[in-house]
């Protein structure tokens, strides 16, 4: 007759001192360039616009800094200056497109980092695909396989 041990030796182990696995599906490309956001402001038909300087961009989402004050769940519009991206890659001179603020990191009282993900006028269209990808080829980040 064997004897059972006390416990599952087979049972899932977690590991506070392993990584986490990558919560991201896209490769970001770290660098640095400006993008334009316009948020909504209360009593004001106009939306306040204002410039944000990108960390990390992918197909998926945008960290960025900014003075804006924002809040998780907000509504931002974005505008991407595509100079430099190859002419013959048919990819518009500016894209535009909408996104929710995700979570904010403040830097100091008038700054934050701020992620962006994308709503699906920027995350399924493929001109901001080939964008996110040249920029992806000029910062030395190979795509995911």
């Amino acid at each position: 007759m064997r004897d059972t041990p006390p416990y599952d030796i087979d049972a899932v182990w977690n590991d506070p001192f392993d990584r986490p696995p990558e919560r991201r599906a896209e490769a970001r490309s770290d660098l640095r360039l400006k993008i334009k956001i316009a948020v909504a402001v209360t009593d004001n038909e106009k939306p306040l616009v204002g410039i944000a300087r990108v960390r990390n961009v992918s197909t998926q989402g945008v960290y960025c800094l900014t003075k804006h004050r924002l809040s998780v769940g907000q509504e931002v519009k974005l505008q991407f200056l595509t100079q430099g991206c190859p002419t013959e890659s048919g990819v518009a001179k500016q894209l535009f497109g909408t996104g929710r603020v995700v979570r904010i990191d403040p830097v100091d009282k008038r700054r934050s980092n701020v992620a962006i993900q994308f709503d699906k006028d920027l995350s399924e269209n493929i001109e901001f695909a080939i964008f996110a990808d040249y920029l992806r080829s000029i910062s030395g980040i190979s795509s995911p396989s």
